[in-house]
């Protein structure tokens, strides 16, 4: 899964094989990413992260773990 900050400056990125979520810095006018942060490592125990997106004001990932029952809410920050 993917999403965008509301603004378009960050790119948020699900990579299940990994157990984790990256954030990146975006540019639209570009289409291009840079600087890659890992923002979240899902222990396995929790299932794999898969669906992703954000809260309306920004401040806060949902995300759905497989086999993991549920969707987590995460700082965005």
């Amino acid at each position: 899964g993917l999403c965008w900050s509301a603004d378009e400056k960050k790119l948020y990125l699900v990579d299940t094989g990994k157990q984790q979520v990256s954030v990146f810095d975006f540019d639209a006018a570009q289409g291009s990413i840079s600087d890659e942060k890992i923002l979240i490592q899902v222990p396995a125990d929790q299932g794999q992260p898969d669906g992703l997106t954000i809260s309306k004001d920004g401040r806060f990932l949902l995300l759905a773990h497989n086999f993991g029952n549920g969707v987590f809410v995460y700082d965005a920050a």
